[in-house]
């Protein structure tokens, strides 16, 4: 996932692996959800937050395209929604995600596709409360960040994010090896993308126990549902 006007100069590190799409590109909607959207959900009020994560994961796993959600943690309230993404690439805008929850799906269906480096860079320098990812086979995969992140401590942690992903050569191989066709396709093998998809996330992991040593309530998640709401 990749927000766009990222002022790290990180092209460098650019990866294929489920970005979020320029944010210059996008087409936002600063709205809770409406009919056109195809996808309706429970009112706001009395929610649990939980219930309404899953709720809206479990209706977007599905889709063949890659969907955008920003929920504010305090209200349940939907921030923004971009419904109209690419198989490899949703578009959101910067100034709805600082201390929101990002919820996005990753459709590949041959393998269950980790939170990418830019999905994980971009909700550390806008300041996001918490991103998600949802596979198609109910996995899902999240990166919980401090509340009300400041910009100094959002870039320390982007200091330690950048240091330990980076650093690692066979993170840095690894990436190398992801393959899309122009559409965003992916055309590793499944048991190829599970592995890299597996080795990201215990680096995802240590990561953020390097963020907990540095003083910094940072959780790294994954999980996978096991029915339906």
């Amino acid at each position: 996932m990749q927000i766009n006007n990222f002022a790290l100069n990180i092209q460098k590190f650019q990866t294929n692996f489920s970005p979020i799409a320029k944010t210059s590109q996008a087409k936002t909607y600063n709205r809770n959800f409406m009919p056109n959207d195809s996808i309706s959900f429970s009112s706001q009020r009395n929610f649990d937050l939980n219930t309404l994560i899953k709720e809206v994961e479990l209706k977007i796993k599905d889709k063949n395209q890659e969907c955008a959600i920003i929920l504010n943690p305090n209200t349940g309230k939907t921030v923004e929604t971009n419904l109209d993404g690419t198989v490899g690439e949703v578009s959101i805008s910067p100034k709805a995600v600082k201390g929101n929850i990002i919820l996005h799906n990753h459709p590949c269906k041959t393998a269950d596709i980790v939170l990418g480096e830019n999905d994980v860079i971009s909700a550390i320098m806008h300041q996001a409360k918490e991103i998600r990812a949802i596979t198609p086979m109910n996995k899902w995969y999240s990166l919980e960040l401090p509340d009300k992140l400041t910009k100094k401590d959002s870039d320390k942690l982007m200091d330690i994010c950048l240091d330990h992903l980076f650093s690692d050569e066979k993170y840095l191989v690894l990436r190398k090896k992801i393959k899309q066709d122009k559409k965003g396709n992916y055309l590793n093998s499944p048991e190829e993308l599970t592995y890299i998809s597996n080795y990201t996330s215990d680096l995802l992991a240590s990561m953020a126990l390097k963020m907990q040593k540095q003083g910094f309530n940072v959780k790294y998640k994954t999980g996978k549902y096991q029915n339906q709401l």
